[in-house]
């Protein structure tokens, strides 16, 4: 989990990520208040000067109400986010779906800036994406557009959390990454043997060449470009925009991805569509939530 602080403008003056140990609401609830407190000192503020907290979350949120209504991952089910926080900070709480966060962060100040039509997508613990369609965040008719990560890509394959079978975050996620080594893992390659492994830890494989950890990204983007044709076809966006902890991967992840859309989507469709990292980063998120409270703020004068 990542905590920031920001400015008007949603530069980051203060970061940092925590191990969540328990997912529970009330446990997730309880870090960020007693992180913030330390947060906001160390970007040399008062909890007195604090305007607002946007919180990004994975899952489908009613934004309006500030309910996480459901997110798999995490376990949750109509969780009064808004309603748990607002009283510790008192002070106007925003919650968004973390590929509508992603989105948001991206066309305000990233790559999405000057682009009308872009999907932004999310790769880390799950898989997530936000879709932005001429200049206006697409969040369906009951906040439940993006749910990218539970496109079934394998009708036979595993059973995922939220019911469906063969789940694309199943294949593509940093999960999903770490359990391919260690169910594939050949006596040869540098990750052999490893415990506590991590995506980041097969992303560093890659770059010391080891031809396991390159084959495992490979597959990955492989898996990930064929399931994004899907949207292309559906959207015709400019561009896909990949965020979120596994895009850090960058070209290992991208360049087959690129090689699929080539591949498989329609010559009509595909035409001009850039596939690219976010230019936030890993906080594409963090600074789309932030940019919701900066925007309700701004709207009061």
């Amino acid at each position: 989990m990542a905590l920031a602080v920001t400015n008007l403008g949603a530069e980051i003056k203060a970061r940092t990520e925590l191990r969540v140990n328990q997912h529970t609401p009330e446990a997730v609830v309880s870090d960020i208040i007693a992180n913030s407190k330390e947060l906001l000192r160390e970007a040399g503020l008062t909890p007195e000067m604090l305007l607002g907290v946007g919180v990004n979350v994975p899952g489908l949120v009613d934004s309006e109400g500030g309910i996480v209504e459901k997110a798999v991952n995490l376990g949750w089910e109509s969780v009064p986010l808004r309603e748990l926080l607002q009283p510790h900070f008192g002070v106007p709480v925003a919650v968004i779906d973390k590929g509508d966060g992603g989105a948001l962060g991206e066309k305000l100040f990233g790559v999405g800036q000057g682009c009308s039509d872009f999907i932004f997508i999310t790769i880390g613990t799950g898989i997530g994406a936000g879709v932005m369609y001429r200049d206006v965040l697409f969040t369906g008719a009951r906040n439940a557009a993006g749910e990218f990560g539970h496109i079934s890509v394998d009708p036979s394959g595993r059973r995922c959390l939220c019911g469906n079978v063969g789940c694309l975050e199943h294949y593509c996620s940093a999960q999903a990454i770490v359990r391919m080594v260690q169910e594939n893992c050949p006596p040869g390659s540098i990750l052999a043997g490893r415990e506590d492994l991590t995506a980041y830890d097969v992303y560093l494989a890659a770059l010391e060449n080891d031809a396991f950890a390159a084959q495992v990204f490979d597959q990955v983007g492989t898996v990930l470009g064929k399931a994004c044709v899907t949207l292309i076809h559906l959207f015709n966006p400019r561009k896909l925009v990949f965020g979120g902890g596994v895009s850090q991967a960058g070209d290992l992840l991208l360049a087959p991805i690129r090689k699929a859309v080539k591949e498989f989507a329609m010559a009509s469709s595909r035409y001009d569509v850039e596939v690219v990292q976010a230019g936030l980063g890993p906080d594409s998120g963090l600074v789309g939530a932030a940019a919701l409270v900066i925007d309700d703020f701004l709207s009061t004068f």
